[in-house]
């Protein structure tokens, strides 16, 4: 509790589309437990629930695909960053940074590409980044939050991560293609 939490971590996933009905995608989460009770495994990416997190304290890093109007989803291809409920503190359009071009391009999260995605965690500071398959981690974050206290979502000397999605009423296949994770800070400096 008294050491700084920091982290990074680099995954490269792929969301397939089955259907032209979408489920609600899928995310990155960190959490103080692995006790989901009371969690919909149908929405809320299988992490919350209406009212938020009634069991355990999650931080959550969302690839959403599905406009939700009750957590005021800003877009049915967004990436979010969730804190203890599926409203996102902030949320932005999926896109990425390109230095070749030196501008933000789109990226479609449905497209059955491969996606890369870096969720860098220091001080109270998230950095997110996007990126297809092939291309280098972005110079530019997609989100940053500097408001970010994960000892109180963690608050002990353990914490779990991994990931988790919902179903939705369609059907998108989510693959996790390779991830890797640190507590060392020496990967933010590449």
């Amino acid at each position: 509790p008294s050491e700084p939490v920091s982290f990074s971590t680099h995954f490269v996933c792929a969301l397939v589309p089955v259907s032209e009905v979408s489920s609600h995608g899928m995310a990155f989460f960190v959490s103080h437990s692995t006790d989901f009770e009371g969690a919909q495994p149908s929405r809320y990416l299988g992490l919350f629930n209406a009212n938020g997190s009634s069991s355990t304290r999650v931080l959550a890093v969302e690839l959403d695909i599905a406009k939700a109007e009750d957590v005021l989803d800003i877009s049915d291809n967004h990436v979010g960053v969730d804190v203890n409920s599926a409203v996102s503190v902030v949320a932005a359009p999926a896109s990425y940074f390109s230095d070749k071009e030196g501008r933000k391009i789109d990226m479609k999260l449905v497209s059955g590409d491969p996606i890369q995605v870096w969720v860098d965690y220091e001080g109270t500071t998230l950095n997110v980044s996007l990126a297809p398959l092939g291309n280098q981690k972005p110079s530019r974050p997609l989100l940053s939050s500097t408001s970010i206290n994960l000892t109180e979502i963690v608050q002990g000397r353990r914490m779990f991560v991994g990931f988790s999605g919902s179903t939705g009423s369609g059907v998108v296949n989510q693959y996790l293609l390779g991830w890797s994770f640190s507590k060392s800070m020496a990967s933010l400096q590449k």
